[in-house]
């Protein structure tokens, strides 16, 4: 199946300010909403993760299967290395990992696509992504609103 890739900006509110990142959605070339039966997808893995890593292998493949995959690199890295949390020392750029901001870009991440798409997605993750994903699934689940679709945290083992 033929895929498009489309470059998205989507805002993060992590408390203290709101940033734009960049991500990115991996479709079927002739996708029509109306219908697919699918429910989109976000995809994350954290920590030094995302579209430029996992998120490019998974969003091609489940594309080609008929998914609409919204993937993001997190903050800090790729091409998001300067949004957030990152100092310089001499010739050196230090990223300091919050698993808290990585919640939190879960969050923009499942408005963003339930915006675009018009219906909660699934939340795909992958190693320290499952953990940042599930926190935003409880945060979610806290505030009783909508629900995601499905989570499904993927790991090494």
């Amino acid at each position: 199946m033929d895929i498009g890739i489309e470059d998205i900006v989507f805002t993060v509110n992590y408390g203290d300010e709101e940033i734009d990142l960049t991500g990115q959605v991996f479709r079927p070339r002739n996708f029509e909403e109306k219908s697919n039966n699918l429910p989109p997808i976000v995809f994350n893995s954290g920590f030094a993760g995302g579209v430029s890593m996992y998120g490019q292998l998974f969003g091609r493949a489940l594309a080609e299967r008929g998914y609409c995959v919204m993937t993001y690199d997190v903050a800090g890295f790729y091409t998001n290395k300067h949004a957030r949390n990152i100092v310089q020392q001499g010739d050196l750029t230090l990223t300091n990992v919050s698993l808290e901001d990585q919640k939190d870009e879960v969050l923009g991440a499942i408005a963003w696509t339930q915006k675009a798409f018009g219906r909660m997605p699934a939340v795909v993750s992958w190693a320290m992504g499952g953990t940042a994903s599930l926190a935003a699934i409880a945060q979610l689940a806290r505030a009783g609103g909508p629900q995601v679709a499905f989570y499904a945290p993927l790991n090494y083992t």
